[in-house]
């Protein structure tokens, strides 16, 4: 058990040096851009972004109802977005989330039920947990 222990000490301090190190060779932008989160145009990425995300000054970005088309061009431009490579030392994937302010907006909707926003407000845990993924 106290080997055990000890193992995992040691490689929870390895990766935490890494990460360190990690951290350190981050350039000020990009070490600044691991909080921007971006928002596009239109339902297209503009070069600029691109490129932001290939040097790793960006950390994600929010989609809005401009952005949104059918399933299979959100799947396309988030694959796009995530198939953009982004420097070692910024060890993350891009984030990329939905906007969904101002109450009842569905930019995203469930293929059944209702969405899992709602599970907040069923009036029991058993019935939350039985809300759609």
């Amino acid at each position: 058990m106290i080997a055990t222990l000890a193992m995992a000490a040691l490689a929870f301090a390895a990766s935490s040096a890494q990460a360190t190190d990690d951290l350190e060779s981050l350039t000020p932008r990009q070490l600044a851009g691991q909080r921007v989160i971006e928002a596009l145009p239109g339902r297209r990425p503009p070069r600029a972004l691109l490129g932001r995300i290939r040097r790793g000054e960006v950390a994600g970005v929010i989609l809005f109802s401009r952005n949104i088309g059918s399933k299979a061009e959100v799947r396309a431009l988030v694959a796009r977005l995530q198939r953009e490579p982004r420097p070692a030392a910024v060890d993350a994937p891009l984030l990329v989330m939905v906007d969904q302010e101002g109450g009842l907006v569905k930019r995203l909707v469930p293929r059944r039920g209702r969405p899992r926003s709602s599970a907040g407000s069923a009036a029991s845990p058993a019935r939350a947990r039985r809300v759609p993924r």
